[in-house]
């Protein structure tokens, strides 16, 4: 892919979970940006377990399996691919996001 500018953010919803491979995706997303930018990401995640009639729910009505992981093992994905330079704790302000 090439671009006419190079972006200063790139945006991944979803925590990148629907790309077959999610880490080799975010580190492509990350070659893209001029130094300085920011990989900015939603990734959904859980702070209860969800009961297994849901899941099937989910699966039934969506055609794939809801989230069942947590905060920590969702963000693990992303300090694992660009270290912890820039994690979220340090780009964003507390109160706009919740850790359990």
């Amino acid at each position: 892919m090439t671009f006419s500018t190079i972006p200063a953010h790139v945006a991944i919803g979803a925590g990148a979970q629907f790309f077959p491979n999610p880490q080799q995706a975010i580190k492509k997303c990350i070659s893209f940006l001029n130094d300085g930018g920011f990989l900015l990401a939603s990734p959904f995640y859980i702070i209860n377990p969800i009961p297994e009639d849901l899941l099937n729910l989910g699966r039934n009505v969506f055609g794939i399996t809801p989230t069942t992981a947590g905060y920590k093992a969702r963000i693990r994905l992303y300090t694992h691919v660009i270290g912890k330079r820039q994690s979220n704790e340090q780009c964003l302000d507390k109160s706009l996001y919740h850790d359990p």
